[in-house]
């Protein structure tokens, strides 16, 4: 015959028999064993209940569409689709993907080992967003103007005639919002130099377009006059959301006297995170 052990939340050590130990009473000795190995099972089972960690969980395909719990240090919580993590996210029983059908809030932190693949956008911001400033390459510039990259000593600069006008495209984050705009100058005589920022929106895209593309200047253009290194800058009134999809934004210098030179621009901007586009 044979019986089952009932499981005992305990941890003590397991007992065996000693080499010298007759055959006597086996079979107690076997239940002893068996019972202790047992006890501890279970008393490892109850620990890892108490931390949230459900052992059949890793059995499971890792598609969260039902309401579940995975308690961690921070605490977290699937809420039907969507999963909530308050605090920096820790879930080691996961080795593999997870697919999620719904969003993912994170206020805290997400490690991975590998990728992070999203099927649509994958996005992260902060509260609040950190400003950045980033310099606007000299080269992506057009207009009528001269590009000196010449060496010898010289400085790479765009050199811009009487008269002539010279844009500089701005390319930024989708979902970012443009600050402003600074252009390290250097004047040759005493006319004026101006600076301003252009908002183009290319407006209807159907086959019969009711509307044409239309610019606007954002901000005040800002002018410097006299000789010398200036700084022109320039301010948007509101923050503007950046929308790769259909308008275009660009750094507008003209010069009145010839010969003037300018050397770097640089935008500022809240950056919301790295998106997809």
């Amino acid at each position: 015959m044979s019986h089952d052990l009932t499981d005992a939340d305990d941890f003590s050590p397991v007992p065996v028999p000693d080499g010298t130990d007759s055959r006597n009473d086996a079979a107690n000795k076997v239940e002893a064993l068996g019972q202790s190995l047992a006890n501890r099972t279970y008393y490892l089972l109850l620990r890892l209940a108490e931390l949230g960690l459900n052992i059949a969980r890793t059995n499971l395909a890792n598609v969260f569409t039902e309401p579940q719990t995975i308690p961690n240090i921070a605490g977290s919580t699937i809420v039907e689709a969507d999963l909530t993590v308050n605090g920096e996210t820790r879930v080691p029983w996961i080795k593999d993907a997870v697919e999620i059908a719904g969003s993912l809030d994170v206020t805290g932190d997400i490690s991975a080992h590998d990728d992070i693949i999203a099927q649509d956008e994958f996005q992260y911001w902060r509260d609040p967003w950190p400003t950045r400033t980033v310099l606007i390459p000299l080269l992506s510039c057009f207009g009528e103007g001269t590009l000196d990259m010449s060496g010898g000593g010289a400085v790479a600069r765009v050199t811009l005639g009487a008269g002539k006008v010279h844009l500089w495209p701005i390319k930024l984050p989708n979902g970012a919002k443009f600050l402003s705009v600074q252009a390290l100058v250097a004047k040759s005589g005493g006319n004026a130099m101006t600076m301003k920022v252009i908002r183009k929106q290319n407006g209807d895209w159907s086959p019969t377009p009711s509307s044409m593309p239309g610019s606007f200047d954002r901000g005040s253009p800002h002018a410097v006059t006299g000789s010398g290194l200036k700084m022109l800058d320039v301010t948007l009134p509101v923050n503007e959301t950046i929308d790769n999809e259909d308008i275009e934004w660009f750094v507008y210098i003209t010069s009145t006297d010839g010969l003037d030179d300018v050397y770097a621009l640089r935008m500022t901007f809240l950056d919301p995170g790295p998106r997809n586009h």
